[in-house]
């Protein structure tokens, strides 16, 4: 009987570990064939009868960052178009303003109470407080997507990409709900060290490294298999 494998990606996760591999490597992946990377850890690491069903690849647009529309939002897009013509299903969350408040102004007005010059413009009064963004919703997807996975039978075995702890209770409830179920944890580059609840609550655990990033990646330009027009990679992919 074959084994169906299903993945669950943290996109934010492994981008961040993708740049982190980037610094100490210098070599660029960011033009990563997920869909490619995730049939090589099937064959190499889940053993025989295992097969690639389905690949989930949560992330948010960054539109804050790129008020052009020209910038880094749009070379993401590009690169989310050319995962979902290589199969890839892309679920996307948003990033919401928030108000935060900055710990230096909170520290000195609690020491002395004296007036506090802000550190980026030190000529503006500072009240404490500056804009920042959040991104929302993905986690939560992520985690309905792992119990809406164990739950309905629609697969065997669920890979979860992510180095990210906000996942654990999902991945020990769908383990005591559904026993036989497996769940593997594929740690981005450099995240495994941080998560050991994460890596114990899981069946197994793999590691991802930037030299499996640089074997996959995309061709310049990405020609869809459905004959869709030429996916190019961006400057600075």
């Amino acid at each position: 009987m074959t084994i169906r494998v299903t993945f669950v990606i943290d996109g934010f996760n492994l981008y961040h570990s993708i740049r982190d591999g980037h610094r100490e490597t210098g070599v660029n992946c960011r033009w990563l064939d997920v869909y490619s990377l995730c049939e090589t850890l099937v064959s190499s690491s889940l053993g025989p009868g295992h097969a690639l069903d389905a690949v989930h690849y949560f992330s948010a647009l960054a539109r804050h960052t790129d008020p052009t529309g020209h910038g880094a939002a749009a070379r993401h897009r590009a690169f989310l178009k050319a995962l979902e013509a290589g199969g890839v299903t892309v679920h996307m969350g948003r990033f919401k303003k928030k108000t935060a408040r900055c710990g230096v102004f909170r520290e000195r007005m609690l020491v002395d109470h004296s007036p506090v010059a802000c550190q980026k413009s030190p000529e503006t009064p500072c009240n404490g407080k500056y804009v920042t963004w959040e991104e929302k919703e993905t986690d939560v997807a992520m985690a309905c997507e792992i119990m809406e996975l164990a739950l309905t039978d629609a697969t065997e075995h669920i890979v979860v990409v992510s180095g990210d702890t906000d996942l654990l209770p999902a991945i020990k409830r769908v383990r005591d709900l559904r026993p036989p179920l497996e769940v593997t944890v594929a740690f981005p580059h450099g995240r495994l060290r941080h998560n050991k609840d994460l890596a114990d609550a899981a069946s197994r655990k793999l590691s991802l490294t930037p030299a499996l990033y640089a074997s996959h990646q995309l061709p310049d330009p990405y020609l869809p298999p459905d004959g869709g027009p030429p996916i190019a990679k961006p400057v600075g992919w």
